[in-house]
């Protein structure tokens, strides 16, 4: 599946997010039907983008924890947006958890992190619609740590991990290998741009 990215050139409000249609993760890492699907939107609009996800369930029994910055998301139900340079090895990675806690890290290569991650961070924000059940993360393209900016010289993927015994790993680009593996920025597919008019 080609992730498709709405494009905006105006800021846009919850009420417009609501209209957006979302894309949905149907099969898991062995192509059966994922029980618990995972849909999600990608939006950018001036300076800033957006991943939008709406989980099989949420997890806000904490309202405090929504925006919190957190390692190891992975561990439990999660979903999560690779972006990676057209022309580098070079990617970043975004976890949006279903308690609306997130992380984000830079790689140079394929599961080799930079540094440090990036705990200290301005410019994102994580938001709850409880309308849409929709969760909203907000960064600014600033914030991605890659030469290219959020547009169609990116290559994505948008992954899930959700469930116990067993978990269903799903995700938008068809990846190699028997054991499921996120990390191949190799086969991350070409973003499609769709302008808001």
């Amino acid at each position: 599946m080609k992730p498709h990215v709405y494009a905006a050139d105006y800021r846009l409000e919850w009420s417009d997010f609501r209209c957006l249609a979302t894309q949905t993760l149907q099969t898991d890492w062995r192509g059966h039907r994922a029980k618990s699907p995972v849909s999600f939107c990608l939006v950018k609009e001036p300076g800033r983008f957006h991943f939008l996800v709406h989980f099989p369930a949420n997890d806000l029994g904490d309202a405090s924890a929504v925006g919190r910055f957190r390692a190891q998301l992975w561990e439990g139900n999660v979903a999560e947006l690779f972006v990676a340079d057209d022309s580098t090895r070079r990617y970043q990675e975004f976890n949006l958890a279903p308690s609306g806690e997130w992380w984000s890290a830079v790689f140079s290569d394929t599961r080799v992190a930079t540094e440090s991650e990036l705990e200290v961070v301005t410019g994102v924000e994580v938001a709850f619609d409880s309308e849409s059940g929709l969760f909203r993360l907000s960064a600014a393209e600033s914030f991605l740590q890659l030469q290219c900016a959020f547009d169609s010289r990116s290559r994505l993927n948008v992954c899930s991990i959700w469930g116990n015994d067993p978990r269903c790993f799903c995700s938008s680009a068809q990846l190699p290998g028997e054991t499921p593996d996120f990390h191949q920025p190799e086969h991350f597919e070409q973003i499609e741009l769709s302008n808001i008019s």
